[in-house]
């Protein structure tokens, strides 16, 4: 069997906890090109079940405060690694303005023009430093 390439191998640890409090590890990259910010996220290898797609929002906001980011400059991705199929992306288009808290919805992307944006974003984009990012923000802030 032919294991396919994992496109983000080093994503970062982070440590969260869900609704209940119930602390669990979850996987992210932050990735920087010009002025906006490129977050992906994984909590598990499989496409149903996990936690990040029980409660996407509550936890992309808990990423946005830990952090510091401006959520209308940063796009939110799962990544999801499969060693038949390899580095699968979903993006999810959040709706900050809602008065009842933000709305949601999710794609995978599988055509091949968005398969191919993810590609050249990866390229051309920077890896940031979790610990960095959050201690130049805060000198900043």
């Amino acid at each position: 069997m032919i294991t396919k390439k994992n496109l983000m191998p080093e994503m970062q640890k982070v440590k969260m906890q869900d609704r209940d409090g119930n602390e669990f590890s979850m996987q992210l990259e932050l990735r920087k090109s010009d002025s906006k910010y490129f977050v992906f996220l994984t909590d598990t290898h499989q496409l149903g079940g996990s936690r990040l797609a029980q409660d996407a929002v509550f936890f992309i906001e808990k990423v946005c405060q830990k952090l510091c980011l401006d959520n209308t400059h940063t796009q939110f991705y799962r990544h999801i690694y499969n060693e038949q199929m390899g580095s699968m992306f979903g993006r999810f288009n959040i709706s900050w303005e809602n008065t009842d808290g933000p709305s949601y919805g999710f794609q995978m992307l599988t055509n091949l023009d968005d398969v191919n944006g993810i590609n050249k974003m990866l390229k051309e984009s920077q890896a940031i430093s979790l610990a960095d990012h959050v201690a130049g923000r805060r000198k900043v802030g």
